[in-house]
């Protein structure tokens, strides 16, 4: 795969930071913005960095995918069928606490899932399993 020098991707982030101070019209606007690009840069840079990882490698990339996509699944589906008290009402009103514990269990056994199977195939894993 092409990767693109260091001073590319320092020209792109510095374009779109200044794009983001430049183009709206108020400061909060300006800092929503900033903060968003801020957010937006992580998420597209975070997967990448840590799949050329020299240890993790992809074991860590699908180690990362496997939490949030089965915390996220699992989190909506729990809290649609056993619905319950609301978690944090003012915050985000149809949180519920059984689509709480549906997504910190199924996120946990899916982060430890991969990696046993990473342990199992003779990978690094991406966190400690004790003897496994």
């Amino acid at each position: 795969p092409l990767a693109a020098p260091d001073a590319v991707v320092a020209a792109i982030l510095a374009a779109g930071a200044g794009a983001s101070l430049l183009l709206p019209a108020s400061h909060r606007d300006r800092a929503w913005t900033l903060g968003g690009f801020a957010c937006a840069a992580v998420v597209a840079t975070e997967p990448v960095a840590l799949r050329l990882h020299p240890v993790w490698g992809v074991t860590g990339l699908l180690w990362m995918f496997a939490v949030v996509w089965g915390t996220d699944i699992a989190a909506y589906f729990a809290g649609r069928t056993f619905g319950g008290p609301k978690l944090m009402p003012r915050v985000s009103p149809k949180k519920t606490w059984s689509g709480f514990v549906g997504g910190l269990t199924v996120g946990t056994l899916a982060g430890v899932g991969v990696a046993w199977s990473a342990a199992r195939l003779g990978w690094q894993p991406p966190i400690g399993l004790g003897t496994v």
